[in-house]
């Protein structure tokens, strides 16, 4: 069994579509014996205007100089499909926008897309410590009381310190991967022809509730109001609010025209 586990950095975020400038992975056997490990440094391919700056300023730990002398993606393109390809499981912490990350650039650049299963550490943390607070690697490493690779924000460092996180884990609970996977069924996707179920599900889910929201449907409890006040046109918005019927008296009511009119504010 060989399982991987990799991070990306991200030098642009541009459109909804990352540009990677780091993949760094670790690959182990089943008894969590490292095989190999590595981070390519790549080339984002980005105009200035479009650099993250405040990654560079803040995250990263290399300089743009130093990313803009490496190869392209498509460089590394086959190293990687090989890579997932190649293991049994591939795991990582918030790994499905990595997943998007690898996809984009696939796309950019007319590769073949890679269709593969994947698993999210963060949920089997939080299935573990019992929680549904978002944590980042650095909160796990030190409430499972690790100490491993201190480079943070690196790629490579923070693929190590996930595999560490999830070793610690079955070696605690005393039981297999698998078994952790088959208790911790959130921690589960998979991205196929392009798509990320747990994308597709969700962008369902959100047409699906708007549908009923508009039919003076919103018996969810989700205040869809202001939901729709920030990211939906107007017209939408005063839909909305013809079809809102009051639950319960209000201690003061306006006018409509007067509440919309503070709405613009």
């Amino acid at each position: 069994m060989k399982y991987l586990f990799f991070d990306c950095e991200f030098a642009s975020y541009k459109d909804g579509k990352e540009k990677i400038c780091e993949f760094g992975y670790v690959v182990v056997d089943e008894n969590f014996k490292e095989l190999y490990k590595d981070n390519m440094i790549i080339n984002p391919n980005v105009p200035a205007n479009e650099w993250d700056y405040y990654a560079l300023k803040k995250i990263l730990t290399r300089k743009k100089e130093v990313y803009e002398r490496k190869y392209k993606f498509p460089v590394f393109y086959e190293r990687i499909a090989a890579l997932i390809k190649g293991a049994d499981l591939v795991f990582g912490h918030s790994i499905s926008s990595d997943v998007h990350a690898v996809n984009c650039e696939c796309e950019r650049y007319n590769l073949p897309l890679l269709d593969y299963d994947f698993y999210d550490i963060k949920e089997m943390y939080k299935e573990y410590n019992a929680t549904k607070s978002a944590v980042s690697v650095e909160h796990i490493m030190d409430d499972l009381g690790i100490e491993g690779d201190n480079n943070t924000h690196d790629a490579g460092a923070d693929a190590y310190n996930t595999m560490l996180e999830l070793k610690t884990m079955v070696e605690r609970l005393e039981i297999t991967v698998q078994e952790l996977i088959e208790i911790c069924p959130k921690s589960r996707d998979f991205i196929l022809d392009g798509k990320i179920d747990s994308k597709v599900k969700c962008e369902q889910h959100r047409i699906e509730r708007h549908k009923k929201m508009m039919e003076g449907d919103y018996s969810d409890g989700t205040n869809e109001m202001f939901v729709l006040k920030r990211h939906s046109n107007k017209k939408t918005f005063l839909q909305f609010i013809d079809n809102v019927q009051p639950t319960a008296q209000g201690k003061k009511q306006i006018p409509r025209q007067e509440y919309l009119n503070q709405l613009e504010l």
